[in-house]
């Protein structure tokens, strides 16, 4: 299952509270819930994905963000 409840993630966001001084490692990305708000606050971000269909659909998705890292 991947997640995709707003609220969730909201919360999720909520209590890691990134700032652009924090380097977060998300292990399993998948579609991008949580990665979008992350990528956003401008945190250096390091994610890992198995799966290369889904790692190139972030890759894409997430090119022009400075910090942005496929691992």
């Amino acid at each position: 299952n991947f997640l995709h409840d707003k609220h969730v993630i909201s919360k999720i966001i909520g209590a890691v509270s990134p700032t652009k001084d924090d380097h977060i490692l998300e292990i399993g990305p998948g579609f991008g819930a949580i990665t979008e708000q992350l990528a956003q606050s401008g945190a250096r971000l390091n994610c890992i994905e198995l799966d290369t269909d889904l790692e190139a659909s972030l890759k894409t998705k997430y090119l022009n963000y400075k910090y942005f890292k496929i691992l």
